[in-house]
């Protein structure tokens, strides 16, 4: 990494704004919000929740090796205090494992019962889910809503010029739909705004507004043959007309084109 240049980028990304990331949460009640999350999780998947139970009360040979796995992969759901369903997978792995081998440890009555019981929890949840996108696809799903933007804002930029792009908001996979590099080392705009996407649709509050400063001067110096702005839309405190130290750079752009959710600007020469 020192060799191509790639260090002092690696520590800033990895390091400087995860640390800045985890040690800011969002969340006004943190522990309320933990302990809400969890119980969810263990509620959802109470059929792995009941077998791991039963393995720990019952295969005591390994279990603190098993426990220890999980504890150190439950630190890494409760960094940042938010506790977000993604983070959960970080534990399903044991999980499963440890919950597979106590639901085969239970009485065979017993493991018929409970575990079905337990299982028409996801089946309720998911099932009309599965019969929608089977009959309908997945049109009115708010889940896949960006993508199915990006995924159109794609389309878009393959009838444009040309060139680089950059993307302005947390949109990485434009890059992919539209095949087009990178025109700068910044693939979203959180280190140019310093929000953080877990919040930047809905909150406009930096984090870290003098790093942000730095790298938007850094950002000017780039020009991109085309730029989404794929965050204004959803949030215009945020929108990437919004900064006055981008107003001349950006003078240079003319909209080229929209989606509901995204605008895309092209160089006026």
């Amino acid at each position: 990494m020192w060799s191509s240049g790639a260090l002092d980028p690696y520590y800033e990304q990895v390091w400087k704004w995860g640390r800045i990331y985890a040690a800011r949460t969002f969340v006004e009640h943190p522990l309320r919000n933990a302990a809400a999350r969890t119980g969810a999780w263990l509620g959802f998947h109470a059929a792995i929740a009941i077998g791991a139970a039963w393995f720990w009360w019952k295969d005591r040979g390994e279990r603190w090796r098993w426990a220890g796995w999980l504890a150190i992969s439950f630190l890494a759901v409760a960094a940042g205090w938010r506790f977000f369903p993604r983070y959960f997978f970080q534990i399903l792995p044991v999980m499963v494992i440890t919950g597979a081998r106590g639901i085969a440890l239970l009485p065979p009555r017993i493991r018929v019962a409970l575990i079905g019981t337990a299982l028409l929890v996801p089946a309720v949840r998911f099932g009309p889910r599965y019969v929608s996108l089977a009959t309908r696809g997945d049109a009115d799903w708010v889940d896949t809503a960006m993508d199915r933007d990006s995924r159109e804002v794609g389309a878009l930029l393959h009838g444009l010029d040309p060139g680089p792009l950059f993307v302005w908001g947390f949109r990485p996979e434009i890059y992919v739909y539209a095949g087009r590099p990178a025109a700068s080392r910044f693939l979203d705009s959180q280190p140019l705004t310093g929000v953080p996407a877990d919040r930047h649709l809905v909150d406009s509050t930096p984090v870290t507004p003098e790093l942000a400063a730095q790298n938007r001067s850094e950002l000017i110096r780039a020009k991109p043959a085309l730029i989404v702005d794929g965050l204004g839309l959803y949030n215009p405190r945020l929108a990437i007309g919004a900064y006055p130290d981008l107003t001349a750079w950006l003078s240079a752009y003319r909209e080229a084109g929209r989606t509901r959710v995204s605008i895309i600007y092209r160089r006026a020469d």
